[in-house]
C-alpha cells in the first residue's frame, strides 16, 4: 500500500510540475493597443477576461465538478485529499481555512477527521470555507446539509464567497 502512495504521490507532483511550466512558459502575447491576450481552451481571449471565463466554467460544472474531479484524476484527488488531512492532523480547537473549497471536499475530510478524534476539552473548532464561485459555495452547503454537519460537533462552519487572491480577512 505505502509503494502505491508513494507512487500516487509522485504522479500528482509531476502533474504540478507541468502545471507550473504551463503556468509560467504560457504563449502570453501583447495586441496592438498593448493589451495581453492568453489561451483558454481552444481560444484566444484578453488576459483581463481570464477570471471572468474561469468563473463561468465553474459556475456551469459546479454541480458535475466533483464526479468532474474523479473523472480527470481517476479518483487520485480523493487520494491526496485524505493524505493531505492525515499530515495536517488537525486537533480540537484548531480554525481551517478552505480557500477555493467550493463543494467542500477538504472541508468533510477536516469534519470526519475531528469526529474520529477524541475531544476529552470539549473544545470548539472552526472551519471557513470560501470560495469566489457562489455556486460551487451552494452545492457544498446542500452538501453539509444533506450530510448532517450544520454546526455540530464543536464545530462551526462559515461558508463566504471572496477571491483567493484578496481574502476578507485580518492579518
Amino acid at each position: 500500500m505505502i509503494e502505491k502512495q508513494r507512487f500516487l504521490l509522485n504522479l500528482i507532483e509531476n502533474k504540478r510540475m507541468i502545471f507550473l511550466f504551463k503556468k509560467y512558459f504560457s504563449d502570453t502575447t501583447e495586441t496592438n493597443n498593448n493589451e495581453k491576450v492568453t489561451h483558454f481552451g481552444y481560444k484566444t481571449i484578453k488576459e483581463s477576461d481570464k477570471v471572468k471565463e474561469v468563473y463561468t466554467v465553474f459556475e456551469k460544472v459546479a454541480n458535475s465538478y466533483d464526479q468532474m474531479n474523479d473523472a480527470m484524476s481517476f479518483g487520485i484527488h480523493r487520494i491526496w485529499k485524505d493524505i493531505f488531512i492525515q499530515r495536517l492532523g488537525p486537533t480540537h480547537g484548531s480554525k481551517l481555512l478552505d480557500s477555493a473549497g467550493g463543494t467542500g471536499d477538504i472541508t468533510f475530510r477536516y469534519l470526519n477527521y475531528l469526529k474520529n478524534t477524541l475531544n476529552h476539552q470539549n473544545l470548539k473548532s472552526s472551519v471557513t470555507v470560501c470560495d469566489i464561485n457562489e455556486n460551487m459555495l451552494k452545492v457544498g452547503k446542500d452538501r453539509i446539509k444533506k450530510l448532517g454537519w450544520i454546526n455540530q460537533n464543536n464545530v462551526e462552519i462559515d461558508w463566504q464567497q471572496s477571491d483567493a487572491e484578496n481574502l476578507p480577512f485580518k492579518k
